[in-house]
């Protein structure tokens, strides 16, 4: 990678994070004004029936926006060829699961869900699946093409339709009733992504030329047409990803009850887990966008570059790292301001501090797996998917009835642990590097450091200066955390060999 590839990298991740920081605010705020306008019963009912649709859009999406990153990638005159393609076969597999929902929208809403008047949001929602799809082959081009500024401009005309249609359509309704309002709400959805899908395909028409030529080793498989390469790249994908969407829907339906066998009745149960995934969840990925952004951005860098890629494995999983066990650190020393400040109490209070620790392994992981997706590793990704899901629900059902809520927590902890500590082991192998997890070391002790040094700041000053006992951390932990950073790119250098 050159100094201006370097430059544009950087510039890129960091424009793409600011932006998705911008559409989490913006998103946060417009659900509390909804919730307000609407109505809690309406919000409820719209998130039941968005638990099926963002279901079916996984179906309809997972893998296509990849697979068209990485042969764009690695085949720069062939782009308008494989984005056509890419298209067709998107497009033919939205409608077969819009279709699907369509006609069985009736069954998912009264049998699924439980409640029969999510029924038209649904088949509305359908017409979006085909537009989803092709949408995804698009943006999946601009990041090829480093047109990181067309893919950030459509999310926001996507939000800003669908904000608009929304209250266009909650307006033109007086006093609308809850089902209504759903139907209102997916509606809006629908509009933004047509207006997105729109404007993504006249954009599309500008060339990518200008882009670097591809290594010789770019691995992309190579045999067969292009429909058969994608299908080859998008097929291990979308299946890790159907394998994640079942897991997640077992996870649901286990958990309340294993937490009822713990000792607490349904209703405590209910809000134990509602606060992990309303509160403590998003606690602790708010400060993902950025490795996010970056990992995105890491695919085409690293098809283009080859298997033998001469970017610096080290030093980007380094600075990852520490960047994680920083925010693990924060989350670890302040749970207390934290729960206070989003109103979880106590409950939220007890699980950010576990919690913390799975903040270094999903941000790695985040980037691990962009890399090993990135060098036709996705098999191998499945592979450890799928064993990662049998081992999880195995321990789900034996440890959350035993130690309830700590017991999920500590279960995601050991299966992440082991997920990520696979997937470096054959990014290694697949990059032709020796991944020495040494590198792992300093960022875990300047992360313990400063969790600890913001703990002991914390209990001398009380939970009632939280901003104080922060920054007097901080100003402390800095020159440990500077020095242990310094030694940590020396072993990082040591611990990534070719």
């Amino acid at each position: 990678m050159t100094q201006r590839q370097r430059r544009r990298f950087i510039g890129n991740g960091l424009f793409m994070a600011g932006a998705q920081t911008l559409l989490r605010l913006f998103s946060l705020a417009f659900q509390a004004y909804l919730t307000g306008l609407a109505g809690a019963e309406a919000m409820g009912l719209f998130a039941l029936a968005q638990s099926v649709n963002m279901l079916a859009a996984t179906f309809a999406t997972s893998g296509i926006s990849l697979a068209v990153t990485r042969l764009c990638a690695c085949d720069v005159r062939g782009q308008k060829h494989i984005l056509r393609r890419s298209m067709l076969l998107a497009f033919s597999a939205g409608t077969a699961v819009a279709a699907a929902l369509f006609l069985f929208a009736d069954v998912a809403a009264g049998r699924w869900i439980g409640d029969a008047r999510t029924a038209p949001a649904l088949r509305l929602f359908a017409l979006a699946l085909p537009v989803m799809a092709v949408s995804s082959c698009v943006h999946g081009c601009f990041l090829a093409r480093r047109q990181v500024g067309s893919a950030v401009g459509l999310h926001f005309l996507d939000a800003a339709v669908c904000a608009g249609v929304t209250l266009a359509l909650l307006r033109f309704f007086t006093a609308p009733s809850p089902d209504q309002t759903c139907v209102c709400l997916t509606a809006g959805a629908v509009a933004g992504e047509m207006a997105g899908t729109l404007c993504a395909l006249l954009l599309s028409r500008r060339t990518g030329h200008s882009m670097p030529a591809p290594q010789q080793d770019c691995p992309t498989p190579a045999q067969g047409g292009v429909i058969r390469r994608l299908l080859a790249i998008a097929g291990p994908v979308a299946a890790g990803a159907y394998v994640r969407a079942g897991l997640r829907t077992a996870e649901n339906l286990m958990i309340p009850n294993g937490l009822c066998q713990s000792g607490l009745t349904y209703s405590q149960a209910l809000s134990q887990y509602g606060v992990y995934k309303a509160m403590a969840m998003p606690a602790v990925m708010f400060p993902s966008g950025v490795i996010s952004a970056y990992a995105t951005l890491l695919v085409p860098e690293i098809a283009q570059e080859g298997r033998k890629s001469r970017l610096p494995l080290g030093r980007i999983l380094t600075m990852t790292l520490f960047y994680a066990c920083l925010c693990g650190a924060f989350l670890f020393s302040y749970a207390q301001p934290l729960a206070a400040m989003l109103g979880g109490g106590q409950t939220l209070a007890d699980m950010l501090p576990l919690l913390s620790l799975l903040a270094p392994i999903w941000y790695l992981d985040c980037v691990v797996d962009a890399a090993v997706n990135a060098m036709d590793g996705q098999r191998y990704a499945l592979r450890y998917n799928l064993i990662e899901s049998v081992v999880r629900l195995a321990l789900l059902s034996v440890l959350v009835a035993r130690m309830g809520m700590m017991g999920y927590i500590l279960c995601i902890v050991l299966c992440s642990g082991g997920n990520l500590i696979c997937s470096i082991r054959c990014l290694g192998r697949l990059s032709g590097a020796r991944l020495d997890l040494r590198f792992l070391m300093p960022a875990g002790c300047a992360g313990a450091l400063c969790a600890l040094g913001g703990r002991a700041v914390g209990l001398l000053l009380g939970t009632q200066a939280p901003a104080i006992g922060a920054a007097a951390a901080i100003l402390l932990a800095a020159p440990v955390f500077l020095w242990i950073w310094r030694g940590g790119r020396k072993v990082a250098q040591r611990a990534v060999l070719r």
